[in-house]
């Protein structure tokens, strides 16, 4: 699903996207990339340093609460992290070796 879709789906559900909600949304979307929330921090203040990390949080919780993110949890692998992707036009496994 295409970023200006993802936007336009969370107006339509009457999400007011502010530009500190935006910011987070294009990394986790165009890096093709499994992100977690510190990840993702760290990419979205690049683009603004003034960025709040809770914002970075309760933009993730926000897109999944809506039904246009996914929270994985992928076994712990690398620790305790949870990792986020937009919903994609196509669907794709998560699969993880553990020996």
């Amino acid at each position: 699903m295409a970023i200006d879709s993802i936007k336009g789906s969370l107006r339509e559900k009457g999400v007011r996207l502010t530009r500190q909600r935006e910011i987070p949304l294009e990394p986790i979307d165009q890096t093709g990339e499994h992100l977690d929330a510190e990840r993702l921090f760290q990419l979205a203040k690049q683009e603004d340093p003034k960025l709040n990390r809770v914002t970075v949080y309760r933009t993730l919780k926000m897109l999944k609460n809506s039904g246009m993110g996914d929270e994985l949890d992928l076994m712990h692998h690398e620790g305790g992290q949870h990792y986020y992707e937009t919903r994609l036009k196509q669907e794709h496994a998560h699969v993880i070796c553990l020996r």
